[in-house]
């Protein structure tokens, strides 16, 4: 299991998505504070505010930053009793998100097996964090996510150059150590996330039944990287990225008590990134743009059970490496420089999606 390719569409293997344990209970030590502890896959895709999109109840935590896959521990407490702000409550999040128990996405050998069988190559990715909710009326509420995610892989600098096709001669004349060349992935630092969120169930009171109807969203998040003795995101300092996330949700002018349509717009800096693999286009994670991304989409309920969806995204990219690895592969560069380096970067890309779901 890892966080980058179970939500991936590759073969016929059947993957988890969740499984855990959950215990719940009205009093923590003896105190009115109501509580639950759950254990196991958690349900950490889809959570505020892209579950809107795709028509489904939220999950944690927040996914301007976080939304993947990853085994771990949560507790919660019910806070609205101890602090007296409506609806609050907090909750710690803890998980292992890729190990180092079987190959991942080493090129290097014939078996794909190098860093599996050795240690030191790359220890176990991890994350912990908090998620919090300080107020929330049933309409307004405001959402604060905190998340720290340690030993984050990626290449080298003689790594990279030797994919892009630069001989050993040219890679030793850059300075660099050729013999890196031939081990692909590093333990290059740690990276901290954060995130608050407005929303806004209902927009006014009684204005109208359409805009008691429309949800709408405002998302801040950063991104802070801290690198090791390597580089991380192509540089040896720490990098702050930022990204904010607008989105509205409304009854469809055709059929409105059934179907909803949709309108977000998000955009990210040089140094935004995102810990999005789960977010679903094909083209990549529209959330870890560092450029800006439009999307369009609309939902119907067919049946309890039936619905239907159909999205377009437009991801615009002011430099690459959106959601890349996090060595010097993922130094973000203008198209203009990357076109220097001799490579072909992506500059716009769109992914069009229509769904059938049955929820059973």
């Amino acid at each position: 299991f890892d966080w980058v390719t179970n939500e991936n569409a590759t073969d016929n293997t059947i993957k988890l998505k969740e499984a855990y344990w959950l215990y719940s209970n009205e009093t923590f030590l003896g105190t009115d504070v109501p509580w639950n502890a759950s254990v196991g896959r958690r349900p950490s895709t889809d959570g505020l505010p892209i579950n809107i999109r795709n028509d489904q109840k939220a999950n944690s935590p927040l996914s301007h930053v976080v939304d993947v896959e990853f085994d771990g521990f949560s507790i919660r407490f019910d806070t609205q009793e101890l602090t007296g702000l409506t609806g609050s409550w907090f909750k710690i999040c803890g998980g292992r998100g890729l190990t180092n128990a079987t190959p991942r996405f080493d090129m290097t050998t014939p078996n794909n097996g190098a860093y599996s069988q050795d240690d030191e190559k790359n220890v176990d990715v991890d994350m912990l964090g908090f998620i919090a909710v300080p107020y929330d009326d049933g309409q307004y509420s405001v959402h604060l996510n905190y998340a720290k995610a340690w030993n984050l892989i990626g290449f080298n600098d003689a790594t990279t150059y030797g994919m892009m096709g630069f001989s050993d001669a040219q890679i030793t004349g850059m300075g660099l150590n050729i013999g890196d060349k031939d081990n692909a992935f590093h333990d290059m630092g740690d990276i901290e996330f954060a995130t608050i969120l407005l929303k806004t169930e209902g927009i006014g009171n009684g204005i109208s039944d359409y805009l008691d109807k429309t949800v709408a969203f405002a998302s801040f998040a950063a991104s802070k990287t801290d690198p090791n003795s390597k580089k991380m995101l192509g540089s040896p300092d720490s990098e702050i990225g930022t990204s904010v996330w607008l989105g509205v949700n409304a009854p469809c002018p055709i059929l409105p008590d059934s179907a909803k349509i949709g309108f977000e717009w998000n955009k990210g800096s040089k140094y935004w990134r995102s810990m999005t693999y789960a977010e679903d286009t094909y083209a990549g994670s529209k959330i870890a743009t560092r450029g800006q991304a439009w999307e369009v989409y609309r939902t119907q309920k067919l049946t309890e059970a039936l619905s239907f969806g159909v999205s377009y995204v437009l991801m615009q990219y002011d430099y690459t490496g959106s959601n890349s690895f996090f060595g010097t592969d993922g130094t973000p560069m203008t198209m203009a420089e990357a076109v220097s380096y001799n490579q072909n970067p992506v500059e716009e890309a769109r992914d069009i999606r229509a769904y059938m779901r049955y929820k059973f």
